[in-house]
């Protein structure tokens, strides 16, 4: 996280030379963050591991939720006279599920 940081900061400090200013808050709003994307003001390597970092962080904050339930059902099964695996497939009718002494 320091290094998105110290990027910011570089990119920063190289439009600040690019419009001659010398405060950040001077910068026309949302040139940092176009700075970032396109990666002026950084080294090609720096911009690479900038990129990189920007995927696995938007792939880790997509995956947080994926344990959290979409949605809630609860099945008995098919009902009598209806199957769920095709023609070939026959279940009991409800009838049938009674306890059997023998087991």
């Amino acid at each position: 996280m320091q290094k998105v940081g110290e990027n910011r900061r570089q990119s920063a400090q190289s439009l600040l030379k690019k419009y001659n200013l010398s405060r950040i808050e001077d910068l026309p709003k949302g040139e940092i963050d176009r700075a970032m994307s396109t990666g002026s003001g950084l080294d090609p390597e720096r911009f690479e591991e900038y990129k990189l970092f920007e995927k696995h962080s938007q792939l880790f904050k997509e995956s947080l939720d994926r344990f959290e339930p979409k949605a809630f059902a609860v099945s008995s099964g098919p009902l009598d006279g209806f199957t769920d695996g095709g023609g070939a497939l026959k279940y009991p009718r409800r009838a049938e599920y009674s306890a059997n002494p023998e087991c």
